[in-house]
């Protein structure tokens, strides 16, 4: 039974693998959902800078802790950047123009294309557009509103909202992808897969003794239960 769960455990994962790598970035949208991207970006960012400050003595966060913030704020797949995965992009008309928004529908979805283009945006703006040392810097003094930040970062360094809003061409026939939500299940085998990705496990390949010195399994006996295949993750 534990050789069986081991594969199962793996089959699964490498599934969930094969999912997260299927998005890919709608580069027509890029400059419809620049200025919310924006938004949406440093509030996530403030928020996420604000509670882990909380949780240092005296409130005293240092700058290297935001760098690291920053630097995983865009990363759908990391737990910083799950915000991403729980937007949807949606066409609406505003004044009979047509228009795209962001909205959460509840839960986080797999990250299909809208989730690769939302994380781009936001990977643009904190890592081309503007100097990360900089928003690093302001965020580590604690004297702006969020309000404050937004403007500066997203009407100050950047045009992104200086503007209304823009409407999307005529010409432009957009295919909408649908959001939808995944199974605590899922959500919490994905975090599996990550955990070990960041212990280095990804991308090896694992055979039988590999995965039985990983689960324990020393008194596994290859010609009662078989020689499990090698997996790749």
């Amino acid at each position: 039974m534990k050789v069986l769960y081991l594969l199962c455990v793996f089959v699964l994962l490498q599934q969930v693998h094969a999912k997260a790598k299927a998005g890919q970035v709608v580069k027509e949208d890029l400059p419809y959902i620049a200025c919310d991207v924006c938004e949406a970006s440093i509030t996530e960012l403030y928020s996420a800078t604000q509670s882990a400050r909380s949780l240092q003595p005296k409130n005293k966060l240092d700058e290297v802790d935001i760098v690291v913030l920053i630097e995983s704020i865009c990363n759908p797949a990391s737990t910083t950047g799950e915000w991403i995965r729980k937007i949807d992009i949606i066409e609406s008309t505003l004044k009979d123009k047509r228009v795209l928004s962001l909205i959460e529908p509840g839960g986080l979805a797999k990250c299909g294309n809208e989730c690769a283009t939302i994380a781009k945006s936001c990977q643009n703006l904190l890592h081309e557009e503007i100097d990360a040392d900089e928003l690093s810097a302001l965020l580590w003094k604690n004297k702006s509103s969020l309000d404050e930040v937004k403007a500066t970062v997203c009407k100050k360094w950047t045009k992104r909202c200086k503007h209304r809003r823009m409407s999307l061409p005529s010409t432009y026939n957009r295919v909408d992808e649908e959001f939808v939500a995944q199974s605590e299940k899922d959500i919490e085998m994905e975090r599996m897969l990550e955990q070990m990705k960041a212990m280095g496990m990804g991308g090896s390949l694992y055979n039988k003794d590999d995965l039985g010195e990983m689960m324990g399994m020393d008194g596994y006996d290859e010609e009662e239960d078989g020689p499990p295949p090698n997996f790749e993750l």
